[in-house]
């Protein structure tokens, strides 16, 4: 909630109702928080490719493939 809360202070997101919910508030980012997130890659993208300038031919997508598998688990994953 800490997060969010900076967020909204800096306009960088805002929570809204969820329809059929009164309890529940979805937070989506503003227009604002979209231009930083996209400047963030931007300036993140010259880091991120000497990063990976040393990997053989393959890595690459071996390692982008097993860290999105890490970040985002499949039920095969878990078992």
């Amino acid at each position: 909630m800490r997060v969010v809360d900076d967020l909204e202070r800096m306009g960088l997101a805002v929570r809204k109702a969820v329809p059929g919910d009164r309890r529940v508030r979805a937070v989506e980012i503003t227009p604002r928080g979209v231009e930083l997130f996209d400047a963030a890659h931007v300036a993140a993208e010259p880091l991120a490719e000497r990063l990976v300038a040393g990997l053989e031919p393959g890595e690459r997508e071996q390692l982008t493939g097993l860290l999105t598998r890490f970040a985002h688990p499949t039920e095969h994953d878990r078992t």
